[in-house]
């Protein structure tokens, strides 16, 4: 007697195919989450400011909880609060100026300005314009990758609009900064120039 029987070369279709279905269920199944801001690794991203033109980034949440998500304190820098804290990614294109701002928030905010590596470059509690919400301006940001801190002054949690702007319009002059210099030619050991 045979102990082994043939299967059908359509059965083994239906098997096959089954089986890629069951795997791209099972694939699909996991949440895919996207960026929700609640650190540095994984910072909502606010898109790309440049010299030219006026480009802008405009949110609005609430720094404990959110879609979902809930924030808690992990910006450890000296000038970090007790509060919950809400993270956001820029890129810098060129050599700019910016805008870091939540005036018109319901909360007493303090907002911070960190490099690529975690170091904070600046930071603001209270703006003199915007009461106890924060506004930060810094001029001369070279191109990279940026983050936002927004986080409550002290213990504080609750709704807040943060505006991401670069301050910059148009072409930097030649000459302007350091990163636009004009080349003055070149000085010879004799103290002769030459351009």
């Amino acid at each position: 007697m045979d102990l082994v029987r043939q299967v059908p070369a359509w059965a083994g279709k239906q098997i096959f195919n089954i089986l890629l279905i069951l795997f791209l269920i099972f694939i699909s199944s996991g949440r895919i989450q996207a960026q929700n801001g609640t650190d540095m690794y994984d910072a909502i991203p606010a898109g790309s400011l440049s010299s030219c033109g006026s480009s802008s980034y405009n949110d609005y949440r609430n720094n404990y909880y959110y879609d979902g998500i809930y924030y808690y304190d992990n910006y450890n820098y000296s000038s970090g609060q007790p509060s919950s804290d809400v993270w956001y990614t820029f890129n810098v294109t060129d050599y700019t100026d910016i805008e870091i701002s939540t005036c018109g928030s319901y909360l007493d905010t303090y907002v911070h300005l960190v490099d690529e590596y975690g170091y904070e470059l600046s930071s603001n509690d209270d703006d003199y314009y915007c009461g106890t919400q924060s506004r930060l301006e810094y001029y001369g940001l070279s191109a990279g990758t940026y983050y936002v801190v927004v986080e409550g002054s002290g213990y504080n949690d609750g709704d807040f609009q943060l505006s991401i702007n670069s301050l910059s319009s148009g072409t930097t002059s030649p000459g302007a900064n350091l990163y636009n210099a004009i080349n003055a030619g070149t000085f010879g050991s004799s103290g002769t120039y030459s351009n």
